[in-house]
């Protein structure tokens, strides 16, 4: 940061959108917009030539994402801002890996909120500890669908878990409880269809009713009668009627 004023980026493609942040952004004396830009490629030309500290990124930028611009730099040493219209599992998950996310239409208040958070992590963390976005891309994005190591967002940060040690997944609403060998539950920001996309290529794992997956792997008993399945904590969860048979077929095949 130069002269006390911290380089700042807008990158959406709404117009009313841009030019209201560029207005609100210049009633902050600390900061200075150095570009703004309506589409990932522009923004990556811009980038080549500007070094921001903060960069403030709308997630959707058809026919590309703010994430699609994360991932093509091989390099970064700012802070993101999201910008959203989509009040859904994301935003939570932004949450703990962006400086904020702030829901359009932004208000000043709002903007206000997010740079003073930018401004304490600006003071506190050095710009190359930025992993934690990494992270989030590479859950949110499943670049990796076969990797061994989950990195779970919590409301307190991230959990890092191997598939091999989950024994079982609860659905609480928008949130997953996942039961591991060992440790206490960890309520996780995701749904229950958005943890099961996330093990899809694990084929160990299978949705038994709307509100449990579970690893076959750890499962100690069958009750056909019952149309149970007892796990090695000693949980018994039922399989919905509709799944049984494929369960079973599944079950054979592990």
């Amino acid at each position: 940061m130069m002269n006390n004023r911290y380089k700042t980026m807008i990158v959406d493609d709404e117009p009313a959108q841009l030019e209201s942040l560029t207005g609100m952004l210049g009633r902050f004396p600390s900061y200075e917009l150095v570009a703004s830009c309506s589409s990932v490629p522009e923004a990556m030309r811009v980038l080549a030539e500007q070094q921001p500290d903060l960069l403030l990124l709308d997630v959707m930028l058809p026919p590309d994402t703010g994430f699609d611009l994360l991932e093509k730099l091989q390099e970064r040493s700012f802070e993101v801002i999201f910008t959203t219209s989509h009040a859904d599992f994301a935003i939570r998950a932004l949450r703990e890996a962006a400086v904020d996310y702030l829901l359009k239409p932004v208000g000043e208040d709002v903007l206000r909120d997010a740079l003073f958070r930018f401004e304490q992590r600006f003071r506190e963390k050095e710009k190359s500890d930025l992993r934690r976005l990494d992270i989030l891309l590479n859950n949110l994005q499943q670049l990796d669908k076969g990797q061994r190591t989950l990195a779970l967002p919590t409301n307190f940060g991230f959990h890092c878990l191997r598939v091999d040690e989950i024994l079982r997944c609860e659905s609480d609403g928008n949130y997953t409880t996942v039961y591991a060998l060992e440790g206490k539950p960890i309520l996780i920001c995701r749904t229950m269809k958005e943890f099961e996309d996330l093990l899809v290529d694990h084929t160990q794992f299978f949705r038994i009713h709307r509100s449990h997956i579970i690893n076959m792997r750890f499962v100690k008993e069958i009750l056909k009668n019952d149309g149970l399945v007892r796990m090695r904590d000693g949980k018994e969860l039922e399989i919905s009627r509709r799944r049984r048979d494929e369960f079973y077929d599944a079950f054979m095949r592990l």
